[in-house]
């Protein structure tokens, strides 16, 4: 399906080094990402846990010369818990935009139950991937109707349920 992945994606500099790795399974469930710089060394490493009383979270492991940061982003696996977080944010916030690299394609539709339990909550919907989009998001800020790519996710929505 337009924006799966599966199996394995790497990205090599102009000399050849490898500078990041990404894993998927057969069923597009993210494994694993690995960066490095050009020389070899670590930047950064990234992998999904399971976090007591939250559900699913990334373990993100950042390296800067000497020091290692760890990050532990915590998440939810409960889609109507998505929605009252979205909900909430939506009341208190002036408008929510999301920016999505994936929606550069046109093939991309809200099969997530995620994505399909905070789109509701959204003002905008853009995409994110290029210089340009981030252009046009500039250009959005200033228009309190702007609904970039929203209601073609709803109707993706609406089409699948």
């Amino acid at each position: 399906a337009m924006g799966t992945r599966v199996g394995t994606q790497w990205l090599r500099g102009s000399e050849g080094t490898l500078l990041r790795w990404t894993e998927y399974t057969a069923d597009g469930q993210f494994v694993r990402r690995q960066v490095w710089n050009v020389d070899g060394s670590p930047i950064r490493s990234t992998e999904p846990m399971q976090i007591d009383g939250y559900g699913r979270g990334l373990k993100i492991t950042e390296y800067d010369g000497c020091q290692t940061r760890i990050v532990i982003q915590s998440g939810t696996d409960d889609p109507a818990e998505l929605a009252r977080q979205m909900q909430r944010l939506h009341l208190t916030a002036r408008r929510v935009i999301w920016l999505n690299p994936l929606l550069r394609w046109d093939g991309f539709a809200p099969k997530a139950a995620g994505i399909r339990a905070m789109l509701p909550h959204v003002d905008s919907f853009r995409a994110g991937h290029s210089i340009a989009s981030l252009e046009a998001l500039a250009e959005a800020i200033s228009r309190p109707d702007d609904l970039g790519e929203k209601a073609r996710m709803l109707a993706g929505l609406n089409a699948d349920g």
